[in-house]
């Protein structure tokens, strides 16, 4: 893991995980119950390994921002209902 990324979910009280995996983004959310962290998304982008990324958080809605290597920056939009 080369880059993480900590933000909170107001509408569920939850953290919010993003992180860049040797060039694999992925979003992770609080999990319920005993349950650390459940992956969102997997595979969310293939950044640059080593490059950094970005996570904005508003209730029920994430950013994830990455260096992309087909482009110089590419984001993606979840929404969590």
């Amino acid at each position: 893991v080369t880059s993480v990324e900590l933000g909170f979910d107001t509408d569920d009280n939850k953290s919010v995980v993003a992180i860049n995996d040797g060039g694999t983004v992925e979003l992770w959310k609080e999990g319920p119950g005993t349950t650390f962290l459940e992956q969102i998304a997997s595979g969310v982008g293939t950044g640059i390994q080593g490059d950094r990324i970005s996570l904005a958080v508003q209730p029920s809605k994430y950013a994830v921002g990455y260096m992309d290597s087909n482009d110089n920056a590419s984001v993606r939009i979840f929404y969590d209902e």
